[in-house]
């Protein structure tokens, strides 16, 4: 069960990965876990992507400044079951095509 998860989780972010690809807004950052850490560019702010995504039924966690490290860039998504990647993906296209 555990190596199965794994594989599919695996599986899942490289997908994620691999669309989020072609938009030069946002970069994502592979990890180990399912989170991917995002970080938005071009005058694209994460509370902004966040608000974006939540008019579309996906919710993102941003980060608040801590101390002198702006954060405001910066957001995560959790990977979840193959439909509902395919949801997250699906949304943040739109929203970083068309706001």
């Amino acid at each position: 069960y555990i190596k199965s998860n794994s594989l599919l989780l695996k599986s899942e972010q490289q997908r994620f990965l691999h669309a989020m690809r072609p938009f030069s807004r946002l970069r994502c950052f592979p990890s180990r876990t399912n989170f991917v850490l995002m970080k938005t560019m071009q005058g694209l702010t994460a509370k902004e992507l966040h608000h974006s995504l939540q008019q579309r039924g996906i919710k993102i966690k941003t980060f608040s400044p801590m101390g002198p490290y702006p954060l405001d860039d910066l957001c995560r998504i959790t990977l979840g079951t193959e439909a509902e990647n395919t949801r997250a993906i699906e949304a943040l296209s739109n929203a970083l095509t068309h706001g």
